[in-house]
């Protein structure tokens, strides 16, 4: 099984991550066929597609009558959530609630203690510019205009302003850094910003971001930075 680390946000921790899986397959019932046939056997699909029809209408009828089950996959069995004010108390479905218990048997246990696990690269999870335009020529070739504002567009772009690394960025080719003060848009697909006071000259845009697609910002400030130079 492929898996990637990613920052546990449950956390203080600065460093500490937690395991994804990715890749994983979900087979339907006729997929399921496909791999047995595929594997050789002396049943016939349509054999082997009425004992699974047959077998899961089965587990059905179990369930109505209240009762589990504990098969060769899982082990299965009812219970009742709900508080009863007195012994005298009965159940109602206003108050109560039937779920089932389910789990996988020993067997199915034993074989997932013996996945081979294969950790990969991460996906990109930052921020992504995919486009500019200037707001006053309305050029998206990189031109800026002094004074003017700039529309940026892509994916995972949120900053939070109380962040003070938070922003976005206009970087010179001395290294020198000039920050947009003034958000007028502020999404995950769309900044605007109001520019800076800049000199003449080429700049590279970069984005600073905690966003990771949830309400509260991550742990780990990411960046980008737009293909194409600016210049004023």
């Amino acid at each position: 099984m492929n898996y990637f680390l990613v920052d546990n946000n449950l956390t203080f921790d600065s460093d500490d991550q937690i395991a994804i899986p990715t890749n994983i397959l979900s087979f339907t019932d006729d997929q399921i066929i496909d791999r047995i046939m595929q594997r050789g056997t002396t049943l016939t699909r349509p054999d082997l597609l009425a004992g699974i029809n047959a077998y899961q209408e089965e587990h059905g009828y179990i369930v109505e009558e209240g009762n589990g089950f504990n098969t060769g996959l899982i082990t299965a069995g009812p219970g009742i959530l709900g508080k009863f004010n007195s012994v005298t108390d009965s159940f109602d479905r206003l108050c109560h609630k039937t779920h089932y218990s389910v789990n996988f048997s020993r067997a199915i246990q034993e074989k997932v203690a013996k996945i081979k696990m294969s950790k990969v690269q991460a996906p990109n999870t930052g921020p992504v510019i995919a486009a500019i335009r200037d707001g006053v020529s309305g050029l998206t070739d990189g031109t800026l205009s002094t004074g003017g504002v700039l529309d940026i567009t892509g994916s995972r772009l949120k900053v939070y302003p109380d962040l003070p690394d938070d922003g976005v960025y206009f970087i010179d080719s001395g290294g020198n850094e000039y920050k947009a003060s003034t958000l007028v848009e502020n999404k995950p697909s769309r900044l605007i910003v109001m520019l800076p006071s800049l000199p003449s000259g080429s700049y590279t845009l970069e984005v600073r971001t905690h966003f990771i697609n949830s309400a509260a910002p991550g742990k780990q400030l990411r960046k980008a930075q737009f293909a194409k130079p600016l210049n004023l």
